[in-house]
């Protein structure tokens, strides 16, 4: 038994609506990430700064106490 015109046609809007409901989940969800990522970047970026700030201030105290031990 063929499907009628009209049942084709309920047929091919359903798998439409489906497809979009599919590519905006499938671009929150890529959008969330990258949302994610670059906040999580920014906060490796702050780190990172404040550990190399902390390196240079270990590094001079290490030459303070070399230059105070020399002399």
């Amino acid at each position: 038994m063929k499907p009628t015109k009209k049942q084709k046609k309920g047929f091919l809007r359903h798998v439409v609506v489906i497809s979009f409901f599919v590519i905006a989940f499938l671009w929150l969800a890529t959008y969330l990430h990258f949302v994610v990522e670059s906040r999580r970047n920014v906060e490796l970026k702050i780190r990172d700064e404040e550990l190399s700030q902390r390196i240079e201030e270990l590094t001079e105290q290490i030459n303070r106490i070399k230059g105070s031990k020399t002399q």
